[in-house]
């Protein structure tokens, strides 16, 4: 197994680079639908706000 590590260790840096940017993606792709679902959120409160006020 160190022998493998040792020879290959360029992979084993991009297998980590790989998995870091995996990860970065999945957090960006959940932030941007909760950003979406409370934009809406508010989105609608204004629409209902400017009935109320006239």
């Amino acid at each position: 197994m160190y022998n493998f590590l040792n020879d290959n260790s360029i992979y084993v840096v991009l297998l980590v680079a790989l998995i870091n940017w995996i990860g970065l993606f999945i957090y960006l792709v959940k932030t941007e639908s909760k950003l979406n679902k409370l934009e809406k959120q508010i989105s609608s409160m204004k629409t209902n706000n400017k009935g109320r006020n006239e």
